[in-house]
């Protein structure tokens, strides 16, 4: 299954793969040929990046399963009015600087999961409740004193 909101481009590069594999056959040009096929290997790729595969999760209310594919790196538990930061490449940002919010007001956990390109890229709640804040935030590059 693929994530609704990869559909468009997944779309858009089977296109494209379609297009190219034609040109490839009719004009009969390797360097077409080699673009077609480079072109599926993109092609299957992104379906691959998109993938939103069905997860089987415990009932057991004792288990909290991790929001995303990935390392959990780090578990930290948080105590009320403690300054909340996160970790990434070795720079340490604050999390109200990122939500922009003082959320935090009782005792809370903060986990560290960090993805590579190979993990499925989709978010699942990791335990019943509601949600009070979701806000995308854009991350950046490293620096190479990051490094």
């Amino acid at each position: 299954m693929l994530h609704r909101e990869g559909l468009g481009i997944v779309i858009g590069f089977v296109l494209l793969a379609i297009v190219v594999t034609a040109g490839a056959f009719l004009t009969g040009y390797l360097q077409i040929q080699i673009l077609a096929a480079l072109s599926v290997v993109l092609t299957l790729l992104v379906i691959y990046f998109f993938r939103d595969p069905e997860r089987s999760i415990p009932s057991d209310e004792r288990f909290i399963l991790s929001p995303a594919d990935g390392t959990v790196r780090y578990v930290k538990k948080i105590a009320r009015g403690e300054i909340l930061f996160s970790t990434k490449h070795r720079r340490k940002y604050l999390l109200d600087d990122v939500t922009k919010s003082q959320s935090i007001k009782d005792g809370a956990y903060l986990i560290g999961v960090e993805m590579h390109i190979m993990n499925v890229h989709v978010t699942r709640a990791p335990v019943s409740g509601k949600i009070t804040l979701q806000r995308p935030t854009k991350g950046r590059e490293p620096t190479p004193g990051d490094l």
